[in-house]
């Protein structure tokens, strides 16, 4: 932990992180009516999707399997993202973790998660909506374990 913070230079960083995590979060909370039409015309009604209260991300159900995916800001060197965990139910109650991933300013996935091209192929929401719901089909939910 670094304590010899400048308190001016942590008001400068403190409000350039919020500006990016600001824009990433209205970016990453845009998908919602393209991830809709999703679940209506190609997914048959399978996958629902709505976004969770006070924009803190989503919530849906993927063949009956419900997730939510809640945002948190997140600072990585200088630069403020949208840290998304992804949950399903946990049995006994509480949640379970079954995914996280970063999403710049940009819209576009980040740090480790990232894609060549980012949305310049027009594809980057679909490929977080899939993905995200990959990982949910795919997870089996922990007994007793939440968070």
């Amino acid at each position: 932990m670094d304590f010899a913070q400048d308190p001016d230079a942590f008001v400068s960083y403190l409000a350039k992180i919020g500006r990016d995590y600001n824009r990433a979060k209205t970016n990453f909370l845009s998908h919602i009516d393209h991830w809709k039409l999703l679940a209506e015309r190609n997914y048959g009604h399978l996958v629902t999707i709505e976004h969770l209260p006070d924009e803190r991300g989503y919530c849906g159900t993927i063949l009956e399997k419900a997730f939510t995916i809640e945002i948190i800001p997140i600072a990585v060197e200088t630069e403020g993202r949208v840290e998304a965990i992804v949950t399903v139910p946990a049995l006994g109650g509480g949640k379970t973790e079954v995914g996280r991933f970063r999403i710049n300013r940009d819209g576009d996935l980040a740090d480790g998660d990232a894609q060549i091209g980012g949305n310049y192929d027009n594809l980057m929401s679909i490929k977080i909506y899939m993905g995200v719901l990959k990982q949910v089909l795919e997870s089996s939910v922990q007994a007793g374990h939440s968070s």
